[in-house]
């Protein structure tokens, strides 16, 4: 995820590397042999879209001089833009319904 920011990449990292989110999606396209995906990716992974079997989180992947040659691709961009969608229509929802609290009562 740093290499990508570094390079101005389209990855949002939204979680600053804590595996929170799936942001930093990427497909291990190589076989460079990476560390086993934690609990915490493994279950970011499952409410993600676009998911393949070869998906990690770019965050949970350290930077060392044993991945040299690693091939990655980025996950498509709908995952943010969904994210975004749905964080939007879940405000639009709950202040609709914090209104018609207030205006009924």
């Amino acid at each position: 995820m740093e290499v990508c920011k570094a390079y101005e990449l389209p990855v949002e990292g939204r979680c600053g590397g804590m595996a929170m989110c799936a942001t930093c999606q990427c497909y291990l396209e190589s076989d460079t042999e990476l560390i086993d995906q934690s609990d915490s990716e493994l279950d970011m992974l499952d409410e993600a879209f676009f998911v393949e079997d070869n998906s990690r989180l770019g965050c949970q992947i350290p930077i060392t001089k044993e991945i040299d040659g690693i091939t990655l691709r980025l996950a498509p961009e709908w995952n943010w833009f969904l994210i975004k969608n749905i964080e939007q229509k879940s405000r639009e929802f709950i202040n609709s319904r914090l209104f018609c609290f207030i205006s009924d009562g």
